[in-house]
């Protein structure tokens, strides 16, 4: 008996409650419970009974000849092994794709960390850069006004500063040197 595509698609063990391993005689016991219940004679206004006896008898087919059972039963066997092949690459590629994002988050906080590091000199450029720019016409304008050295008072802008006002001294050189904050 050839085995027919949507009958291998089915649980024919499940749908007559018998385990893998039923003999012949239990197989034939489960279908008589079975069909008893859902027998198209009996449930004559139930169109799925008649479909399900159907099944029934089709399973009742497959499971007492031994060749067809056997059949059933590799191809059965090639899905449970495939499902489980199917399981563990799964696992597999869920392992895979959580060791790619973690690896993800640590360029991307090593990314973060070097731009934050690139965004700090380059500020602290730009200050050093301002800074000399301004001790520069610092220079200029002190030594055009004549500004005595000892009253010449600037607010610094440095965060360090608690008070925020630094009192710089012109040397003769024209030197910008800090004294106390």
């Amino acid at each position: 008996m050839a085995v027919d595509r949507d009958v291998l698609q089915r649980d024919l063990y499940g749908l007559l409650g018998v385990g893998e391993k039923a003999s012949e005689k239990e197989v034939k016991k489960a279908y008589r419970q079975k069909a008893l219940t859902c027998h198209p004679d009996k449930n004559p206004d139930d169109p799925k009974a008649a479909e399900i006896f159907h099944q029934l008898s089709q399973a009742l087919a497959v499971l007492t000849d031994a060749a067809a059972r056997a059949a059933y039963d590799k191809v059965r066997k090639a899905k449970k092994q495939a499902a489980e092949r199917t399981q563990k690459l799964d696992e597999k590629r869920k392992r895979v794709k959580l060791d790619l994002e973690a690896r993800e988050r640590e360029a991307q906080a090593r990314e973060t960390e070097e731009e934050e590091i690139r965004i700090t000199r380059t500020l602290e450029q730009e200050v050093m850069m301002n800074w000399w720019i301004f001790m520069f016409v610092l220079r200029r304008i002190g030594g055009r006004l004549r500004i005595p050295h000892e009253k010449l008072v600037m607010r610094c802008n440095k965060p360090e500063c608690s008070n925020f006002s630094t009192f710089w001294t012109m040397g003769a050189m024209g030197q910008g040197k800090r004294a106390v904050c």
